[in-house]
């Protein structure tokens, strides 16, 4: 047992918080043999909206997903891109009719998995009060979230949701988007700040564990007066080329898109130890 655990524990419940990203850290990297999609992919893999839209968001994504991964470029230009790729995209789903009903209906999409282990997860961290953070770029606002995690059954109080999130019309269209706008390279907890009803909730609990799959993830704690920290990351694939790199950054590491079981022995750990 690490140090850091051991002082987790030694805290108790009451001063942990989970923080972590959702698509394909909490959701399953791959579904029946094949990548699974972010909860906004659905729409235009899946037809919801125009023909318009599925060709200009595929296009895009293939102009700014290399940027993104591309780490020889300067982050603050891949920050840039990001910024721009974000804003178009949601510019788009307004321009495209973008409704709540879509929303509801996608997220009842079969590509969308959560890892084996989720039941016990969920309900431990609410069973004891921990809250969560899920803090996303990816996403269709809390709407889409809450609706999915809803239909899985395990959508508990102690969950906040941090997404771009929309403005909607009395008919349930978007007519616009709300600041600020999140994307995978400025995702921290500084910007939680800006949900002062998140942050009042999570701001005295300074011990964390952070969950993620891409290695922009572990700035989400960049910001955040931290006590003990626990880094877990889901090496979904290639495992032999980044497992030595990431076993440097992360506390520990969980490939070939694993369960939650390692995560869930942890915090069974932790809890046996209620104040």
């Amino acid at each position: 047992m690490t140090t850091t655990l051991q002082n987790i524990i030694a805290d108790w419940p009451d001063q942990l918080h989970i923080l972590a990203d959702f698509d394909s850290t909490l959701t399953r990297a791959f579904v029946n043999g094949k990548k699974s999609w972010a909860l906004i992919q659905i729409l235009y893999h899946e037809g919801y909206l125009t023909e318009h839209y599925q060709q200009q968001a595929n296009v895009d994504h293939d102009y700014y997903l290399p940027i993104e991964k591309d780490e020889t470029l300067s982050f603050e230009y891949r920050k840039a891109m990001m910024q721009e790729w974000w804003t178009k995209h949601k510019s788009l789903l307004v321009a495209e009719w973008l409704t709540k009903d879509h929303i509801i209906q996608a997220m009842h999409s079969s590509n969308i998995q959560l890892r084996d282990g989720y039941q016990t997860f969920f309900s431990l961290l609410y069973d004891h009060h921990i809250p969560l953070v899920i803090l996303s770029a990816w996403g269709l606002g809390t709407l889409s979230i809450q609706q999915y995690l809803e239909n899985q059954g395990v959508f508990y109080d102690n969950i906040s949701l941090i997404w771009n999130e929309f403005t909607w019309d009395q008919h349930g269209k978007a007519i616009g988007r709300k600041e600020p706008l999140i994307h995978s390279l400025n995702k921290d907890e500084t910007i939680l700040q800006a949900f002062p009803e998140v942050y009042s909730q999570i701001e005295s609990r300074k011990n964390v564990i952070l969950l993620g799959d891409n290695p922009n993830d572990t700035k989400m704690i960049d910001g955040f007066d931290y006590k003990n920290l626990i880094k877990i990351w889901f090496l979904n694939s290639d495992t032999d080329k980044y497992i030595d790199k990431f076993r440097e950054v992360y506390d520990i590491v969980i490939t070939d898109d694993g369960n939650l079981d390692a995560v869930n022995e942890m915090l069974e750990e932790i809890v046996k130890n209620p104040r």
